[in-house]
């Protein structure tokens, strides 16, 4: 094999992709002929994913145009985008757009013009995958994606430079393409390479993109080792009935492991990252006033009851107001003996952010934490939850028992009928 050749095969980095997984899901459950748009070069790799998901896909190159014109005016920059979308009137609407990394790499204004001109070429829902680097050094180009499968691309090493566009904050991007949305932020997960995070944005001014689904049993991978890890009993966990009917929410860390064991003994599993929802919420706010939920948050079409939901350890993390609110949004989503789980820390010190329990089996859970640091709010407690929510009462409360974590006290909350 040529050094060159091998050279350029082992300068990959492999990552782990949510947001091209969520597209794959997205467009295998459609049995039509789908469109898709890759703003990027002609990739083999990217040719044969979608054709075999029964898509046509389009390349526009627009990336070799950045690299040779990158402060040109926003629309010269896109003329070439603007001619061939023009021959698309009347013709069928596209399913998903890949813009790649190619955000890191536009002003403003074109992102701006490049959104706004295919807006009236996307489907409803459209799907539009965006990578963006967190760092303020990134690749000097956009840098090669080579598809591997629906949850795996590699990434091609690029030297780094300087940052030649503002870096946008979600609600700063989302002021430049109206009729899209967030519909899921993803950074930090395992398996992602590290500096990167991926936004899958949705063309959906009808609002549906709101409402929180399933997780598809086949986002996920063989179920990661627990071992290494300290083990806690949970004696609540022993209340969970393995049941294919059942729906169960989980508000903990987005947590893959979790995801994938609990899809194997219940019909519906949900899945929010509360805590995260409400940093990005305070991180987008202007006020100084503690984050409040979005209006996206906990919000499921309403039909779904769901059986049991795991809070883990994010209640330690929330403060009265934000603990009420979602009491308040889940109470319409639970019915007669719906269980809710909560981990609660003795008082002085707690994980500086809530932990990633990992079920080791339905009795036990593995726990991974980043350090410790003073408690932010004073400790909630029983008498407290009853006055945040006077429709739940508490079960059970754990303490001291064999095998459990020190400092951690179990709550089982039972929702009384709600129907």
């Amino acid at each position: 094999m040529p050094l060159a050749v091998f050279m350029a095969l082992t300068s990959m980095v492999l990552h782990r992709s949510p947001a091209l997984t969520a597209i794959y899901n997205e467009l295998s459950a459609d049995q039509r002929t789908k469109r898709v748009l890759d703003l990027g070069p002609m990739r083999p790799s990217t040719f044969n994913f979608f054709s075999d998901l029964k898509c046509n896909i389009h390349f526009e190159d627009i990336n070799s145009f950045i690299a040779d014109a990158q402060q040109l005016h926003a629309e010269l920059q896109l003329e070439s985008l603007k001619e061939y979308l023009q021959s698309q009137v009347g013709k069928q609407k596209f399913d998903a757009i890949l813009a790649w990394d190619l955000f890191n790499y536009l002003t403003p204004d074109a992102i701006k013009t490049l959104l706004a001109m295919m807006q009236p070429y996307c489907t409803p829902n459209c799907l539009l995958q965006v990578f963006h680097y967190t760092q303020k050094l990134i690749p000097a180009r956009p840098r090669a994606f080579k598809i591997v499968d629906q949850y795996f691309m590699e990434l091609g090493e690029s030297d780094l430079a300087d940052r030649q566009t503002p870096q946008l904050a979600t609600y700063q991007l989302l002021k430049h393409i109206p009729g899209y949305v967030v519909q899921e932020g993803l950074a930090n997960k395992e398996g992602m390479a590290p500096g990167i995070a991926e936004y899958l944005l949705k063309y959906s001014p009808d609002q549906n993109h709101l409402l929180k689904r399933a997780v598809a049993k086949t986002e996920f991978l063989e179920s990661m080792a627990v071992s290494g890890l300290p083990l806690h009993t949970s004696p609540s966990m022993a209340s969970i009935q393995l049941d294919q009917r059942a729906t169960l929410l989980d508000l903990g860390p987005s947590n893959h492991h979790n995801a994938g064991w609990l899809s194997k003994y219940f019909r519906e599993v949900y899945s929010e990252n509360i805590v995260m929802s409400l940093q990005q919420a305070s991180t987008d706010s202007t006020g100084t006033e503690p984050a409040q939920l979005g209006r996206s948050a906990l919000n499921f079409a309403n039909q779904v009851r769901f059986d049991y939901v795991l809070l883990w350890d994010t209640l330690n993390f929330l403060n009265r107001a934000q603990i009420e609110s979602i009491f308040s949004r889940l109470l319409p989503h639970l019915h007669t003996n719906t269980l809710i789980f909560a981990y609660l820390y003795l008082p002085t010190k707690v994980p500086a952010a809530p932990c990633i329990y990992k079920i080791s089996n339905p009795q036990q859970v593995a726990i991974a934490h980043s350090g410790m640091k003073p408690m932010a709010f004073h400790q909630h407690n029983a008498i407290e939850f009853a006055r945040m929510s006077p429709s739940l009462s508490v079960k059970q409360t754990f303490l001291l028992k064999p095998g459990m974590a020190s400092g951690l006290t179990e709550y089982l909350f039972h929702s009384p009928a709600t129907d």
